[in-house]
């Protein structure tokens, strides 16, 4: 072959080789790395304020603060978390740590809320067609609980987020305490204890709405205008701790003023939560329940609680001119006082024949004349009059009307009729005719227990 063909080859091969090795020391181009974002935030406890009189007054090791972000999607928010000294954030998507996608020139509000007993909350987006971000906890009853909330406008300047939160309690909730030593030890299980108060509605946190980040209650009850029914539980500190909502708080004190009649229940698991004590507690305090009250019930094992559930037990009670009798503390066939709409009712012969102590028309006279009497409601609405003697003990007396023994004639006999506001307050002997099924509260017999209950004030 000519030597210039060959060397010419040559040089072409050169080449070719000369140009892969360019191609393939050539460096891949990478993807720029997102700055990760800094947050620099804090918050501010505002329930040790004087005016919120809050039992927890202020942060403690192991609080977790939830912060979500307008223009993130759910389930991605931060947590913020307190080590006894400082905040340190961790960004998550979900359950599992991972980061939120801010990044510099984003601005929004941002959210953050806090559980006294939710620190261990899982956030998720649920299966909502409208994106939420839900509150998910193994225990229900951290959710059953006020709740601290703060916003703030935020934006991503140089890859940071600063502020600081001021972190209060909604308007409305109103806080119960009761001192249980062992608390935390009866919760633990499946049992549980609750508490009502006519005024007070439960009120827990179920999501908050990836639009405009409000927060959506749960009423627990499903009907956030109807106040009495049972609170749950949370051991705090040597005791259980009840919160709820103050619900029509005008028109309750319109009608029944400082008046509260407060039941705690003890609930016990056999496949189903059975209630096995009742306990009732009557209080006259100085001045009404308003938002952000925190008040200090009688201890768990005070007299001060008048057990009813099942009970047979009776008050003595007294007026200005001496013993009044000592009279059953709920109906006949009752489990406990109030503890339905519906009474258990009685012909004016089957009732005088229960072997019951039926009062006389005389000593129901003397009871109605002797007692100072106002109107009041109990757990779920239920109405009645509740009468109070010279010492603070009390009776409770259902809407309704209820036998004497004394006949008035061949085809009547007395009865007490008893009506709290429809439309006034009433509370008189009538008469009826003795085939009407009326109920029966009784005098204690001569082996009844007698309960020496009286009207203690709330604490605050």
């Amino acid at each position: 072959m000519d030597m210039k063909k060959i060397f010419a080859l040559a040089l072409a091969a050169l080449a070719a080789l000369v140009s892969c090795q360019k191609e393939s020391n050539s460096p891949e181009p990478q993807p720029q790395a997102q700055p990760k974002i800094v947050f620099e935030l804090t918050a501010n406890y505002s329930g040790d304020a004087p005016a919120t009189k809050a039992i927890k007054t202020g942060w403690e090791a192991g609080d977790v603060i939830f912060v979500f972000f307008e223009g993130v999607e759910a389930p991605k928010h931060l947590q913020m978390r307190y080590d006894g000294t400082a905040w340190t954030t961790v960004e998550m998507n979900g359950d599992t740590e991972g980061a939120i996608g801010l990044s510099n020139g984003n601005e929004g509000l941002m959210r953050a809320l806090y559980l006294p007993f939710g620190s261990d909350s899982k956030i998720s987006s649920g299966g909502s067609s409208e994106p939420r971000f839900f509150i998910d906890n193994d225990n229900y009853y951290a959710k059953c609980s006020y709740w601290l909330t703060g916003t703030l406008h935020y934006v991503v300047t140089n890859n940071k987020v600063s502020g600081a939160f001021n972190m209060t309690i909604p308007e409305g909730f109103v806080q119960f305490y009761v001192k249980d030593p062992d608390a935390a030890t009866k919760l633990a299980g499946n049992d549980e204890y609750t508490l009502s108060c006519p005024a007070v509605t439960p009120c827990g946190i179920n999501a908050i709405s990836a639009t405009g980040l409000a927060i959506e209650r749960d009423y627990m009850t499903g009907d956030p205008a109807y106040a009495g029914y049972e609170m749950s539980a949370n051991a705090y500190k040597g005791g259980f701790l009840f919160s709820g909502c103050l619900v029509g708080e005008e028109d309750y004190q319109n009608t029944y003023g400082n008046r509260y009649y407060l039941r705690r229940t003890f609930w016990e698991y056999h496949g189903t939560m059975k209630p096995v004590e009742t306990k009732d507690l009557y209080v006259n305090p100085l001045n009404p329940l308003v938002s952000h009250d925190a008040v200090l019930l009688p201890s768990n094992d005070s007299p001060r609680w008048m057990p009813v559930r099942g009970s047979n037990s009776a008050v003595e009670l007294s007026g200005a001119s001496g013993s009044l009798g000592a009279w059953k503390i709920k109906n006949y066939g009752d489990y406990v006082p109030a503890g339905s709409e519906y009474l258990a009712t009685f012909n004016f012969q089957t009732a005088n024949a229960l072997g019951e102590k039926i009062p006389s028309r005389a000593e129901w006279l003397a009871l109605i004349n002797g007692l100072t009497w106002t109107p009041i409601v109990v757990d779920r609405g239920i109405k009645g009059m509740l009468g109070v003697d010279k010492d603070g003990k009390y009776i409770l007396l259902q809407n309704g009307c209820y036998w004497t023994s004394t006949l008035k004639d061949d085809t009547t006999a007395f009865c007490v009729q008893v009506e709290s506001g429809d439309p006034v307050d009433k509370l008189a002997i009538i008469f009826a005719e003795p085939t009407e099924a009326l109920a029966v509260r009784a005098m204690a017999g001569p082996t009844d227990p007698i309960l020496n209950t009286f009207n203690p004030e709330i604490t605050y």
